[in-house]
This record gives C-alpha cells, sequence and structure tokens, in this order.
C-alpha cells in the first residue's frame, strides 16, 4: 500500500471504492489506517460516492 504524508495513497483508495481485488494483508493495513484517519474515511466516502453516480449513470445510457 502506498502512503503517501501519513495518508493512503489516492489510487489506492479510488481502487478500493471501485471494487477492485486488493491482496488480504492491503486491505488489513487500509482498514487499520482508516480507523485512525478521519481524512481517508472522508475521501473514500467521497470516491465511493462518485463510483455510485458514475455506475447510475452507466447503467441508465445502457438501457
Amino acid at each position: 500500500m502506498q502512503i503517501a504524508d501519513t495518508h493512503i495513497a489516492e489510487d489506492v483508495i479510488e481502487r478500493l471504492a471501485a471494487g477492485h481485488k486488493m491482496k488480504q494483508g492491503e486491505l488489513e493495513s487500509i482498514a487499520a489506517h482508516f480507523l485512525n484517519c478521519e481524512h481517508c474515511q472522508q475521501r473514500y466516502e467521497e470516491w465511493e460516492e462518485f463510483v455510485t453516480v458514475f455506475r447510475s449513470v452507466i447503467v441508465r445510457i445502457d438501457y
């Protein structure tokens, strides 16, 4: 896991929010970090919301 300035790298948070498969050890490290880092929790929630909206738009375009 890449950590920049004591935070999880943006691309890692993006991949996690998008549902990409990650190694078990990496997931455990991220979960432990989230427990103590409100900044990374917030970034994850923002990415998760973006992914949800993006997927709903894609579904609407497909139909």
